[in-house]
């Protein structure tokens, strides 16, 4: 399978989303539209990183919407995604960093930063830019999603 085709077509169903919802949690509804923006953000900030493709991201945040779009946006990257569950101990994360050696780090807001010799991504810059709030657009903002 050709993965370009196969990345035009996820974006593709992403954009014809539109406002309906897509992830569905305690928080509220986020629609297609707003995942992709999501997404997009998410690019941004593993481009402005040091990371290159086939590097590993450690992905530890609570929030749902966050942690998909840095799954997704970290594989359309080239990135290999590492979940760390958000309430996962302190001994147990670093435990997991020193085994897989990431690039990069997705943590949430205020969360303590590890002795970790990478770029740590706040991950709610993605949902800033869901909102609008990031004035350099991802990939995939104009041309995949539409706006």
């Amino acid at each position: 399978m050709n993965p370009d085709l196969s990345l035009d077509v996820f974006w593709r169903n992403l954009r014809q989303g539109g406002d309906a919802p897509f992830i569905v949690t305690d928080e509220g509804n986020t629609t297609y539209a707003t995942f992709c923006r999501a997404v997009a953000g998410a690019m941004s900030a593993y481009r402005k990183s040091s990371m290159s493709a086939g590097d590993r991201v450690v992905i530890s945040v609570a929030k749902e919407v966050e942690g998909c779009a840095a799954f997704v946006a970290a594989i359309i990257a080239g990135h290999v995604p590492v979940i760390v569950s958000a309430d996962a101990a302190r001994p147990r994360f670093d435990a997991i960093c020193r085994a897989v050696e990431p690039a990069g780090l997705v943590l949430p807001t205020g969360a303590a930063k590890p002795d970790w010799s990478c770029p740590v991504i706040d991950s709610a810059m993605f949902s800033q830019h869901a909102a609008g709030g990031d004035d350099q657009p991802g990939l995939g903002q104009g041309a995949y999603c539409g706006g």
